[in-house]
C-alpha cells in the first residue's frame, strides 16, 4: 500500500500547488473507482495461473466471450443487469473449466494450449454477434450500474472478499499455496494437482 498511497499525496499535492483538484467532479470519482476495479479484477485473474506458472493468454478472450453470452440473454430476456452479471459470472466460470480441461487433459505448454483457447473463444464470440458490437449502451438498466462510484466500490469490496475467502480460507486455497511453494511434496501430500489447476482456471474465467 506504500506504492499506491504515495503516488496519491504527491500527486495531490502537486495538483494543490497549481490550483487543481484531483476530484472535482463526480466523473473523476467515477473514473477512478470503475479503473480500478476493472485493473484489479484483471490482475487478480492474471495473477491465480501466473502464480503457478501457467502463462494464461486466453484470459482477454474468455471475458469477451462471456461479455457477449451475457449482454445477448440480457437483451433477449430483458432481465437487465442481474440477468447478465449472473449469466456472464457463469458464462466465464465454465469456459474457465474447459480450458482447464484442456490444459490438464492434453499436458501442453500452458502458452500454446491458451493460444488455442483464445482462438477458439474470439471464434465463438464472432459467431453469436456476427461480427458485429452487441451494444446495449441505449438500454439504461445495463448501463446504470457502471455509472456510479458506490457500485464500482461494492465490486472492489466483492472481488476482494471472494479471492480472498477463496485462496485464503479455504481448502482449496490452502492446496493452491502448497502447490507453489513445493509441488512434489504437495502431490506425495495428496493434493489433486489437476483438480486444482482446473479450479484456478474457473476462478480466473469467472474473474
Amino acid at each position: 500500500m506504500i506504492i499506491p498511497v504515495t503516488v496519491f499525496v504527491a500527486l495531490t499535492a502537486l495538483c494543490s500547488i497549481n490550483g487543481v483538484s484531483l476530484f472535482n467532479t463526480d466523473d473523476s470519482l467515477l473514473l477512478l473507482t470503475r479503473g480500478v476495479a476493472t485493473t484489479m479484477l484483471t490482475a487478480m485473474a492474471l495473477a491465480i495461473n501466473l502464480n503457478s506458472g501457467r502463462f494464461d493468454f486466453s484470459l482477454g478472450s474468455m471475458a469477451t466471450l462471456s461479455s457477449v453470452i451475457g449482454a445477448t440473454v440480457a437483451l433477449n430476456t430483458g432481465g437487465g443487469i442481474v440477468v447478465m452479471a449472473a449469466v456472464t459470472v457463469g458464462s466465464g466460470v465454465l469456459l474457465g473449466v474447459f480450458a482447464g480441461l484442456v490444459y490438464v487433459r492434453l499436458g501442453i505448454s500452458p502458452m500454446v494450449c491458451s493460444l488455442g483457447i483464445t482462438l477458439l473463444y474470439e471464434g465463438v464470440s464472432f459467431a453469436i454477434s456476427g461480427g458485429a458490437n452487441v451494444s446495449f449502451l441505449l438500454d439504461t438498466g445495463l448501463t446504470s450500474f457502471s455509472k456510479s462510484p458506490l457500485n464500482m466500490l461494492l465490486v472492489i469490496v466483492a472481488g476482494l472478499a471472494v479471492v480472498f475467502v477463496i485462496f485464503d480460507r479455504s481448502r482449496f486455497g490452502y492446496d493452491y499455496r502448497s502447490l507453489i511453494t513445493g509441488q512434489a511434496a504437495a502431490v506425495a501430500a495428496g493434493t489433486n494437482e489437476r483438480r486444482n489447476a482446473i479450479g484456478c482456471y474457473a476462478v480466473s474465467g469467472g474473474s
